[in-house]
Parts: structure tokens; C-alpha cells; sequence
């Protein structure tokens, strides 16, 4: 999974055998004390 720092597009290559749901929390700071937390949760079929 990545997140491009200019856009901040999420991509991620889930292998195919994967099923199920995946807890995804992302953490972004911007470097001067301030961050941001969201998690979320993806199922895939």
C-alpha cells in the first residue's frame, strides 16, 4: 500500500488469493507537531 505524497492517492495491489476484511489506518504528519490518524476497513470478495 502507498499514498502519494502530492495527492494523496491510496493504491494498493491486493494479491488475488486475498479475501476477507483488512483494517487500514492511516497516519499522516505534517512536521510541524500536527498529525492526522483515519482508519478504515476494506473488505474485499
Amino acid at each position: 500500500m502507498t499514498i502519494d505524497p502530492s495527492t494523496g492517492l491510496i493504491t494498493w495491489n491486493v494479491p488475488p488469493e486475498f479475501t476477507g476484511k483488512a483494517l487500514i489506518t492511516v497516519s499522516v504528519k505534517d512536521g510541524h507537531g500536527g498529525e492526522a490518524v483515519q482508519s478504515f476497513t476494506l473488505e474485499i470478495r
